[in-house]
């Protein structure tokens, strides 16, 4: 389940998001211990970007939340399904 983007499209925001890690990283180690967690800084760039793009009326904002709501499917059908799969397959070995 993956979005629906150009191939070339993809790749130039993947660059961007590798860039952005990169800050992330760099940001987290001049910081460890004093202020906010990586998980800060990731809420701070969803909520930015969907203020950015997604507040001028409800139909936007209706849009927002589900769009939150695919990513979270798609992240758990990716990420998550498969650990527990295989953990439940483990134990029944």
């Amino acid at each position: 389940m993956t979005p629906n983007i150009y191939k070339e499209n993809k790749e130039r925001l993947d660059i961007t998001i590798d860039n952005l890690l990169d800050l992330l990283r760099e940001i987290e180690s001049d910081e460890f211990g004093t202020t906010g967690t990586l998980n800060d800084y990731v809420g701070y760039i969803i909520d930015s970007i969907l203020e950015r793009i997604y507040t001028y009326n409800d139909d936007v904002m209706a849009s927002a939340i589900g769009l939150l709501e695919l990513t979270k499917v798609r992240f758990v059908n990716k990420h998550v399904l498969p650990i527990i799969n295989q953990s439940e397959f483990d134990s029944q070995l």
